[in-house]
């Protein structure tokens, strides 16, 4: 029995829906607000295809002041961690968005802190016990197949914790 040459074997069909979801991926546009569990503070997160604001309070567009900017264009993955402690060491909100490039921060350094770096541990190892506690939430954004296609635009937000996440 002869084998049939095929045009397209399972190794070009796999890179050219690698490049598909590759080019397509981060198009996208959300804004979500994340709110403590006593209502008294808040964040908004707004995202336009690679940049992503992170700002004090809930807004419907960037302020000139109280915001993180970010490039979210290069994130290695398919979802993101965003760890939120609410009232902590002096701070309304730390909050700590791994491996992303920060474009510019104009958050007020007395009330609010960011790091795109999770602390680490006494072996040098980034440990996020410290964004455990009563008080925290983890809000894992998630860009499911349709967004990386290209076919839709957004995310999912899956939150754990102690928060309120609206859109």
């Amino acid at each position: 029995m002869k084998r049939k040459n095929r045009v397209f074997g399972r190794g070009t069909l796999l890179v050219l829906m690698f490049t598909l979801i590759s080019c397509s991926h981060r198009k996208y546009e959300r804004t979500v607000y994340i709110v403590s569990p006593d209502r008294t503070h808040s964040i908004t997160i707004i995202t336009n295809d690679s940049i992503r604001y992170i700002i004090d309070g809930e807004h419907e567009n960037t302020p000139d002041s109280n915001y993180v900017k970010l490039n979210v264009g290069n994130a290695p993955s398919i979802d993101e961690d965003i760890l939120i402690c609410w009232d902590i060491e002096g701070y309304e909100w730390k909050l700590v968005h791994q491996a992303l490039d920060i474009i510019e921060n104009k958050l007020d350094t007395l009330s609010f802190y960011y790091d795109a770096e999770l602390e680490k541990d006494e072996r040098g190892i980034p440990t996020a016990k410290n964004y455990r506690g009563d008080n925290c939430t983890t809000v894992t954004l998630y860009y499911n197949l349709g967004v990386r296609l290209g076919l839709e635009k957004g995310y999912n937000i899956y939150p754990e914790g102690s928060a309120i996440v609206y859109r």
